[in-house]
């Protein structure tokens, strides 16, 4: 997709679609009473709280760094304008859910 808004749009409503399957794969885990929520680290930090994800800032600059650096090749494929300012606008982010908010929302 050309287009960032629709591609962005297309993100979201697989990420969206696919909360549900993570319901169900918690909840069948056999060590699902040991699993309190979900992580992901990321460069994407829009669009996450209608998802029903928090988003923490790590505070150490150095594993913000290397985090970035390994996480640039999925952005460099994913974007159809790679820019200096694009690549320094996004930083990276902790997106964060309980299992109780997850299963709140998507059972």
């Amino acid at each position: 997709m050309k287009n960032e808004l629709l591609k962005g749009r297309a993100i979201y409503k697989r990420v969206k679609d696919s909360m549900p399957l993570l319901t169900a794969f918690i909840l069948n885990h056999p060590e699902e009473t040991k699993i309190k929520g979900v992580i992901g680290i990321t460069l994407i930090n829009k669009g996450f709280s209608t998802l029903g994800f928090e988003c923490i800032l790590p505070k150490n600059k150095l594993y913000c760094w290397f985090k970035k650096t390994f996480q640039l090749p999925i952005y460099f494929l994913s974007c159809s304008k790679i820019s200096a300012v694009n690549i320094k606008k996004h930083r990276t982010v902790y997106l964060l859910m309980s299992k109780e908010n997850l299963m709140k929302k998507y059972k």
